[in-house]
């Protein structure tokens, strides 16, 4: 699994594998296997994984699909992600994280991190993969507005169990909520600007006309116009 990339890639268009969704699927609770399906770019992979937190000393994900780069053939891999722990604040629980499995420039990572990312063929850390993030590059305004970008909405937005719960908006609606009236508000802020930067251009060209039309023709002494 050796990795070493120099070009940096948007992760978030990537497929990840993440402790919440495991957490939430039921996978750390003692042997379970299961598929999980990724829908990237519009095609459909599926990634059979096995999640083990019996032995205390042996807790792992293991992986088995079929991978293929641009180009290549396809490829069948099996590998094994170990899960460690760490104690939750003040003593209440343990939280689970992947060891990186990848090897960059011949030494393990083992960079304890809550979520995998598959940009080769194999599940590692976004640094190993020397990722980043689309927020990261966008211009400063968009930024600094968090703007929502509609085309990388969840499906699960359409359940209305999302936006409600019990008669109250979900925490994840209010921020979605916060984050449209941002984006709304940089709108607003550019068509003000463009409004404003269109009023001045329209001043400058009201101004220069008269030299253009001074320069294109010219008056006799008689005051008749001459080309």
């Amino acid at each position: 699994m050796d990795k070493n990339k120099n070009t940096k890639i948007e992760a978030d268009g990537l497929m990840k594998l993440s402790v919440s969704f495991l957490k939430k699927e039921g996978f750390l609770k003692g042997l379970i296997s299961g598929i999980v399906v990724d829908r990237c770019g519009g095609v459909e992979n599926q990634y059979h994984i096995t999640v083990s937190t019996i032995n205390e000393d042996d807790k792992y994900v293991y992986f088995t699909y079929s991978s293929r780069q641009p180009g290549g053939e396809f490829k069948d891999l099996e590998y094994k992600v170990s899960l460690v722990t760490t104690a939750c604040h003040y003593g209440r629980g343990r939280r689970f994280w992947f060891a990186c499995p990848l090897i960059v420039n011949g030494k393990d990572c083992g960079r304890r991190v809550g979520v995998l990312y598959k940009s080769g063929d194999y599940f590692g850390c976004r640094h190993c993969y020397n990722l980043t993030y689309k927020s990261r590059n966008q211009s400063g305004p968009f930024k600094r507005f968090g703007v929502v970008d509609g085309l990388l909405l969840s499906p699960a937005m359409w359940d209305p169990r999302w936006w409600t719960y019990k008669g109250k908006p979900t925490k994840r609606y209010l921020r979605f909520d916060k984050k449209q009236k941002k984006a709304q508000a940089l709108l607003d802020a550019l068509n003000e600007r463009g409004e404003a930067g269109l009023k001045r251009m329209e001043e400058k060209v009201a101004k220069l006309m008269p030299k253009i039309n001074g320069s294109s023709v010219d008056k006799t002494p008689d005051g008749d116009l001459k080309c």
